[in-house]
C-alpha cells in the first residue's frame, strides 16, 4: 500500500505526468467496482418486488455485467492511451507537424485558423483511414454508420 502511495504522490508532483487524471480514474475505478459487486447480486431487491419479473430483472442484470465488464476494459485502455499522449508530447508533436502541412499547401503557418482545420482535418483523415482499413480487412461486421 505504501508503494502504491509512493508512486500516486510522485505522479501528482512530476508535471509531465498526467496524475491527477490517474487519480481521478483509480477513484471512479472503485466506484464502479462497488457497482459491480452489487450488480453480482441474484436476489430481486424489495423495491422492485412486483414492479419486474425476475426473468426481466436477471436479463437486465446479465446486461449490466457486461457492460460494467466492457467498462473496466474501456476506461483501462482509454488512461493509458490518454497517458500516453500526454507523457509523450503527441498532440504538439501532431500540431507541428499540422503546420508543415499548411506551410506544404502554400499558406502561412502563423494563420491560426488554417492550422486548426489542417490540425481537425488531420486527425479525422487519420481516424477515417483506420476505419476504412477495418472494414476493409474485415476485422468486424460493423459498418461504417456506427462510427458516425
Amino acid at each position: 500500500m505504501l508503494y502504491v502511495l509512493e508512486i500516486l504522490t510522485t505522479a501528482l508532483v512530476c508535471p509531465d505526468f498526467p496524475g491527477f487524471m490517474i487519480l481521478v480514474y483509480f477513484f471512479e475505478t472503485y466506484l464502479d467496482l462497488r457497482q459491480h459487486a452489487a450488480l453480482k447480486l441474484t436476489t430481486l431487491p424489495k423495491t422492485l418486488v412486483g414492479v419486474i419479473s425476475q426473468e426481466k430483472f436477471e436479463k437486465s442484470r446479465a446486461y449490466s455485467l457486461d457492460k460494467s465488464h466492457f467498462n473496466f476494459v474501456h476506461e483501462l485502455v482509454t488512461i493509458l492511451l490518454d497517458s500516453a499522449i500526454l507523457f509523450y508530447g503527441i498532440l504538439p508533436w501532431f500540431w507541428k507537424k499540422s503546420g508543415s502541412f499548411v506551410v506544404l499547401a502554400g499558406f502561412n503557418e502563423e494563420n491560426e485558423i488554417l492550422h486548426t482545420l489542417a490540425c481537425f482535418f488531420g486527425w479525422c483523415y487519420d481516424m477515417l483511414t483506420a476505419i476504412f482499413k477495418i472494414i476493409k480487412q474485415e476485422y468486424t461486421q460493423v459498418r461504417l454508420g456506427y462510427f458516425m
